[in-house]
């Protein structure tokens, strides 16, 4: 088969299965989604010890307790500075 009739049988099938690319789309955010949790979730085990055991960080209610709760924000950010 040659590269044109490859390329006008994928031509085709797109024009007669359009929900294809739907899937391809959601397929690829989803993958998306996934490289960037995974990159967050990398990128807060290498600075845990700073975010969780920075002994400047203010403390709310008990100093040894078994839960944490940061908050991350950006001083540029309207939404943020409208929450701050």
């Amino acid at each position: 088969m040659s590269q044109d009739q490859l390329d006008q049988r994928i031509h085709d099938y797109i024009l007669a299965h359009p929900e294809v690319l739907m899937q391809a789309l959601q397929s690829l955010d989803e993958r998306q989604r996934q490289a960037e949790a995974a990159e967050a979730r990398k990128a807060l085990k290498a600075r845990a010890a700073d975010i969780f055991h920075d002994k400047q960080s203010p403390v709310g209610g008990n100093a040894q307790g078994n839960v944490t709760l940061v908050e991350f924000f950006d001083y540029n950010c309207p939404y943020c500075r409208m929450m701050a």
